[in-house]
């Protein structure tokens, strides 16, 4: 089908995926994909070059835009990455290895054959263990159209571990998964290390149906590196933190995403149906079961089960700091025996949870590391209500951010004097 109509969309993508507000052109805009977008192509354009999508692409787009969701960069990606990549020559290959561990030079076949999978291809690992010594980190990228895919065999157990020291004193993590794409990860168990599977940076990357398991600190790390667009789903996080006392301290997250300090993002991920429990902690870094650090947003937390985040320290089963571009969502899960069951600072929908049997059930806090800021439009409106004051919230002229309010340079010099006056006051209280 071919649309009578085309829109240009280019201006929306680029403000929508940067978490900008709409300003009067953009809502005109959006206007217009309401009205005639079902008889309508989109038209995207920058520095020379142009395209117009695909009648199908394109209302897949013009449906993004008006719901304007968490997930808008990961959805739009998908969609644009299907419009115009050409399909992967159909060469896959289908690899299976069986337990085996790293000889003395630390080659391992499951690292290795890891490393070299090209799009498309399947690599299957049977039951048994695959152990390492050295570090076992692997890269791999796959496509939108031909993903890559590592699994265990069907019905069976491959357990990817490394010598287990008996302090829980390890020297690496179980396994780095660095830079990777479009891939997924099935059905494996993860057993020891520092950290048991630690993603540095990716995008597209599914992890579903696998355990984690009795490592040294936390069990899933996405704190090395900005993150986007993971599927982390239906896997098994238990027994972490098991560093012996007379070694150190520790931490023992479940989930730990995003970076202390927003010194790295994690965006537009979705965290759903995994059990998560027991984790333990000797330090004040804490064993929450999913921590989504400041700064990172557009994540949905959901249908989990958490409980036990009492070992050693008592933290939240979730914790989400906020303070991103975009609202954190954390809905339909189910906690008992937590520290406090959910605690929020900003930016984040909680909805729908069942929690039992935990010192608090959910905690609303400010947080050193989040900045609090009152919203743009509550500050205009209360200069003008209480004020008499008028002036234009920031994003009136596409500023990137808040809070900003612009003022008029066009009044007489006396009204002006008294407005600054009255207006300081409730700028000065705008952060606190």
């Amino acid at each position: 089908m071919q649309g009578s109509l085309l829109i240009d969309i280019s201006r929306l993508m680029g403000r929508t995926g940067n978490g900008r507000l709409p300003t009067g052109v953009d809502r005109v805009c959006l206007a217009y994909l309401s009205h005639f977008g079902s008889r309508a192509q989109a038209v995207l354009q920058s520095h020379g070059w142009r395209r117009i999508m695909p009648y199908r692409e394109s209302q897949e787009l013009f449906r993004l835009l008006l719901e304007s969701g968490p997930h808008f960069l990961r959805d739009a990606r998908w969609t644009l990455t299907r419009a115009y990549l050409p399909p992967w020559p159909s060469h896959a290959a289908i690899f299976e290895i069986f337990p085996s561990s790293a000889d003395s030079s630390c080659n391992e076949e499951f690292e290795n054959r890891a490393n070299g999978l090209k799009p498309g291809d399947v690599l299957i690992l049977h039951g048994g263990t695959y152990t390492q010594t050295c570090r076992r980190a692997i890269t791999v990228n796959g496509t939108a159209g031909s993903p890559i895919t590592i699994r265990a065999a069907d019905g069976e157990t491959p357990i990817v571990t490394r010598p287990q020291p008996a302090d829980f004193n390890y020297d690496q993590n179980n396994i780095e998964i660095i830079n990777s794409s479009f891939l997924v990860i099935r059905g494996l168990h993860f057993k020891g290390g520092d950290g048991g599977v630690s993603f540095v940076g990716g995008h597209h990357i599914t992890f579903e149906a696998n355990e984690i398991y009795e490592t040294g600190n936390n069990a899933l790390r996405m704190n090395s590196g900005n993150t986007d667009a993971f599927i982390i789903r239906g896997n098994h996080i238990h027994h972490t933190g098991l560093l012996a006392a007379s070694v150190g301290t520790t931490e023992g997250e479940g989930m730990y995403v995003g970076c202390n300090n927003a010194t790295c993002i994690a965006s537009n991920h979705l965290i759903e149906s995994n059990y998560i429990h027991h984790t333990r902690a000797t330090s004040d870094g804490g064993n929450d079961g999913i921590e989504i650090k400041v700064g990172s947003f557009g994540n949905t937390v959901r249908n989990n089960v958490i409980h036990d985040t009492t070992s050693g320290k008592q933290f939240p089963c979730i914790f989400v700091y906020g303070g991103g571009s975009a609202l954190n969502v954390v809905e339909g899960n189910a906690m008992w025996s937590c520290g406090e069951a959910i605690q929020v600072v900003s930016d984040a929908i909680v909805r729908n949870n069942l929690i039992l049997n935990s010192g608090t059930g959910i905690t609303a806090a400010p947080h050193a590391q989040v900045p609090q800021l009152r919203a743009e439009e509550a500050l205009v409106l209360e200069l003008l209500e209480k004020d008499d004051v008028l002036v234009h919230p920031g994003y009136f002229f596409d500023f990137d951010r808040e809070a900003f309010v612009v003022v008029s340079l066009l009044v007489e010099p006396a009204t002006f004097d008294q407005a600054v006056t009255r207006l300081l006051p409730r700028a000065a209280g705008a952060k606190s």
